[in-house]
């Protein structure tokens, strides 16, 4: 568990490193490492991405039981919907399956620009975040 995370909003939606499937719909790897440099070491593992010594549904597993809420949309051009579910569902398992309100997992079918209704989910999260007392002890 981290400590002094209350909470984790994501908006956008993210391929897993360790997809290699990834790299037809979203560039890969190479996106963040080459293209970016926003993070170069991924490139040590563009040879094997099983490789990667973490992944995004290790990491969001790791705030369980704390509130979160993934905002993944289906036409996000820089995300695999199909990978991302996938890392939801694994990191899910934290909160029991997702079961937990703690744990929202939301795929409108649109793209990812944090407009209006990105805006509106988050603002809810938050209202039930607060409203609910689930911030730090």
């Amino acid at each position: 568990m981290l400590p002094g995370v209350a909470g984790v909003a994501a908006f956008g939606g993210w391929t897993p490193f360790r997809d290699a499937s990834s790299a037809v719909c979203t560039g890969g790897n190479r996106y963040l490492f080459e293209t970016h440099a926003l993070i170069p070491r991924l490139g040590l593992f563009q040879d094997d991405v099983r490789a990667v010594p973490y992944d995004y549904d290790e990491l969001i597993a790791s705030i369980a039981p704390r509130p979160v809420l993934l905002h993944a949309p289906k036409l996000n051009r820089f995300a695999d919907p199909a990978a991302v579910a996938t890392a939801a569902a694994a990191a899910a398992k934290a909160w029991g399956g997702g079961s937990s309100d703690a744990f929202i997992f939301a795929t409108p079918n649109n793209v990812s620009s944090f407009g209006s209704d990105e805006i509106a989910a988050a603002l809810h999260w938050v209202g039930s975040f607060v409203v609910h007392g689930a911030g730090p002890k």
